[in-house]
């Protein structure tokens, strides 16, 4: 609070001049100077001190000047400059975490904003600059980030702070914006935004929006106009999207851009029926189990239509200190974070493993204007569990979804389907129902039978501990789980599901005609909304055929 405080102070000074604000900025300004330490977030003093030092440039004399110059030369500048000569932290070796871009971005800044008072600022700079390149020369093909949009948000957001500080500096000279990361990643918030405003908040990421103030200025630099449709939906009274925001260029709804995209640097996936706020939108996530703030989410997907998520990932809970980051285990005790919080299996009741060797890929990704597919191999994710695990994700536009998982074991298991609901479930005659608000969801499990055996769990699972801060922290885990009522070393999960209207005299209009299974080959058929869906799945090449017709009614 302090640090926005000062910066918010300081601003105001810069703008109208009035030394009361002013005077209130400084006071907070050398309270935090005098801190006995900065050790925790030492960036964050830092970057905060030095945009109050330029906004109260006029304001400062000139001792209070060298005092600040002083002190982020001492406790930010000179051992940052140690610790990247001796790279003895683990975030100046690695590239794909937000921390290096926020530490060498923000201490850029700090190293730019007192250039005048500090003989290494050259070679600082420079040294700074190579480790927010390295950050987005990390970035996926299409401008994926795989800690999540809200990471996403911090260290990008970051990066291009500096790299609008380098710009001016250099009078353009040096412009991290012809980046070719920095002129894709707009897509990554735009996509991931959900049609509610908020966003496939798969890693540690709360369901909130992306960044306004960064899809801003991605969008003032690159002159995108759906990057700026996207910021202008969720701008906030805030000094960087006051700064950035381009009233001149004119947002507009991507229209023209395919909804459904594959982020391949990442194997993240969205399906969109559109870009209104009650079409359908579905994230997918497959990917490294090793990303910074990943989850143990591989083949997982949340659900929205109708302006309300149907189903959910559970997104980020409180922060524990060290044990939330011991990823030998105890980080996957928290449900959130394990595969249990997730819409994706569990195997004899274990979830899935993490390391390098750990990792899902999406194998095929399809973008028609009648269906799209997505095939996720999950299969190296369960260790000894699991052998194959492909799963199918179907979209039957405009409010059908199939899913369909192919599994094989070495050993007879127990394999478990999971999906965690938002709102109420009830179940109808061999189908749920699941309403959130305006939305609803219908889902009915194909396969396994209910005839050959069928295990149903309605869970809620409470979990509560101390967080970083000392607060006790109470979260509810709430799923449905579905599994063979029969151990088995080979298993298809079939299921369907349908989005309409919340209506409280619904009446299911919507059928399965038939199934057939082969051994490589299945076919369904569906009726809903007038039209009947031919859906042929060819899982020895991983494929999919989909007709549709008119309904024949007589």
């Amino acid at each position: 609070m302090a640090f926005r405080r000062l910066e918010e102070l300081s601003f105001i000074y810069a703008l109208t001049g009035e030394e009361r604000y002013a005077e209130r900025a400084k006071r907070i300004l050398f309270q935090i100077l005098g801190w006995e330490r900065w050790i925790r977030t030492p960036t964050y003093p830092s970057i905060s001190c030095v945009l109050a030092y330029d906004w109260l440039f006029k304001s400062l004399d000139g001792e209070e000047r060298r005092e600040v110059c002083r002190v982020l030369i001492d406790r930010a500048l000179k051992p940052f400059e140690r610790i990247l000569s001796e790279r003895s932290e683990w975030w100046t070796r690695d590239s794909r975490t937000n921390w290096r871009s926020v530490t060498h971005g923000q201490i850029g800044i700090t190293a730019l904003g007192i250039a005048e008072r500090y003989e290494n600022v050259k070679s600082l700079v420079e040294g700074c600059l190579r480790g927010v390149l390295a950050v987005l020369d990390a970035g996926g093909v299409d401008g994926g980030w795989d800690e999540g949009v809200g990471y996403w948000g911090y260290g990008i957001g970051e990066a291009v702070r500096f790299a609008e500080a380098l710009k001016r500096a250099s009078n353009s000279k040096v412009n991290v914006f012809n980046h070719p990361y920095l002129k894709v990643t707009g897509d990554f918030g735009l996509y991931l935004e959900t049609p509610d405003g908020g966003c496939f908040n798969f890693a540690d990421c709360g369901y909130r929006p992306p960044n306004p103030w960064l899809m801003a200025k991605l969008a003032a630099e690159q002159r995108n106009p759906y990057w700026q449709w996207c910021a202008e939906r969720n701008l906030k009274a805030d000094i960087h999207s006051f700064l950035w925001y381009d009233p001149e260029l004119k947002g507009e709804k991507p229209r023209g851009l395919a909804p459904s995209k594959h982020f391949r640097g990442i194997d993240v996936a969205v399906l969109r029926g559109g870009w209104d706020g009650r079409d359908v939108f579905l994230g997918f996530k497959s990917g490294l189990t090793t990303a910074h703030h990943g989850h143990l989410d591989i083949n997982s997907f949340m659900l929205s239509a109708f302006g309300r998520r149907l189903v959910q990932d559970l997104g980020v809970w409180s922060y524990a200190d060290h044990v939330f980051w011991d990823r030998s285990g105890p980080r996957w005790d928290f449900e959130a974070n394990a595969t249990v919080g997730h819409n994706t299996l569990l195997v004899d009741g274990e979830g899935q493993r993490y390391g390098s060797e750990h990792f899902g890929r999406i194998v095929r990704f399809v973008s028609t204007g009648l269906y799209d597919l997505i095939v996720g191999d999950g299969s190296r994710v369960y260790g000894e569990l699991l052998g194959r695990f492909l799963r199918y994700v179907i979209y039957l536009k405009p409010h059908l979804i199939l899913i369909l998982d192919d599994l094989e074991s070495r050993a007879r298991r127990r394999f478990e389907w999971l999906l965690h609901y938002v709102g109420t479930v009830e179940a109808k005659q061999g189908w749920f129902l699941i309403t959130n608000d305006v939305a609803s969801l219908d889902l009915q499990v194909l396969r396994p039978k209910e005839n050959e055996g069928l295990t149903v769990v309605k869970a809620e699972r409470l979990s509560t501990y101390i967080d970083q801060h000392g607060l006790k922290r109470s979260y509810m885990n709430r799923y449905l789980s579905f599994s063979p009522l029969h151990r088995s070393s080979t298993c298809r999960f079939m299921v369907l599901m349908y989005v309409h209207p919340a209506d409280p005299n619904y009446v299911k209009a919507w059928r399965v005609e038939a199934v057939e299974e082969a051994a490589d080959e299945v076919k369904i058929g569906i009726t809903a909304e007038g039209w009947r869906y031919h859906v042929s799945v060819n899982l020895a090449e991983r494929s999919v055929e989909v007709e549709r017709e008119t309904e024949q009614k007589g």
